[in-house]
């Protein structure tokens, strides 16, 4: 097994995209397409060799909203919703400023 002390990305994000039979999950809150566009705004701002989103399992808090957490700062970003767009390019442009750093 080869171990790569430098990691390709600066930052790992996952959103979590699960989905459950009764409805109470970050999938029917629109956790794709809110991955989907981050991804998108993520390779129009070329930072794709920076950052990589993914879509995750369940976290574990989709009662709460969507739930997200960079690694490998370990930011949890909860209550998330599609609208928060916004707010999470400015979180993910301060996550890859702080590693840079």
């Amino acid at each position: 097994m080869n171990v790569d002390d430098h990691p390709l990305f600066q930052v790992h994000f996952f959103v979590c995209c699960n989905q459950r039979e009764n409805g109470d999950d970050c999938a029917s809150k629109g956790a794709s397409q809110l991955r989907d566009d981050l991804k998108k705004w993520a390779r129009e701002q070329g930072l794709s060799k920076k950052i990589r989103i993914n879509q995750a399992g369940c976290l574990g808090r989709c009662e709460r909203g969507i739930a997200m957490v960079a690694y490998p700062q370990g930011q949890w970003c909860l209550d998330g919703m599609p609208e928060d767009l916004p707010q999470l390019k400015e979180m993910v442009l301060k996550l890859i400023s702080e590693v840079q750093n």
